[in-house]
């Protein structure tokens, strides 16, 4: 597939408050993982892992601030240019998928979570741990008293639509 018809695909895949279009996951048959913060070093060697085992040599990273023209770099997926690439971007939106958009990574632009999505195979090794355990992990977060009412009323509505299977869906193991 061409790249720039891929980019296009993924520019679609946002709305117009640049969220991830639970729509256009589904239309690929993927599902989504919320996670919490910036990636650990495990979880950027995790998503290196499993990015890898799609055979990719490089990964496109898009990345923008509300309402300013996108940036685009190359990046080879490993554990550090991952974490780099979050930290370097971290004041802006950042997108990073491969040429045949075997999956997507999505941070939105206050690095309250990021989300992963793809297809059930490529979840687990981006998350190589139950879903009963992600949720925990989320909601001890969310609960955490720094946060106000309003910022956690937010994150129960990033999970309640990217956290949960879509309906109709098989439960996540």
């Amino acid at each position: 597939m061409r790249i720039d018809i891929v980019d296009n695909e993924v520019e679609n895949m946002l709305d117009g408050s640049f969220q991830l279009r639970t729509d256009k996951v589904l239309e690929r048959g993927w599902h989504t993982i919320p996670f919490v913060n910036l990636p650990s070093a495990l979880e950027a060697e995790w998503l290196s892992n499993v990015i890898r085992s799609k055979m990719p040599t490089q990964c496109r990273a898009v990345y923008f601030e509300f309402d300013r023209p996108r940036s685009i770099e190359e990046i080879i997926p490993n554990r550090d240019t991952i974490l780099n690439c979050f930290h370097r971007h971290s004041h802006e939106y950042l997108l990073i998928y491969n040429a045949n958009l075997d999956f997507l990574i999505y941070k939105e632009q206050y690095n309250r979570y990021y989300i992963v999505a793809g297809d059930a195979k490529f979840l687990a090794g981006a998350r190589p741990y139950s879903s009963s355990t992600h949720e925990i992990i989320f909601r001890q977060w969310m609960e955490d008293p720094i946060f106000s009412e309003p910022e956690r009323l937010f994150m129960l509505r990033i999970w309640e639509k990217y956290g949960l299977p879509p309906v109709g869906a098989s439960p996540r193991a």
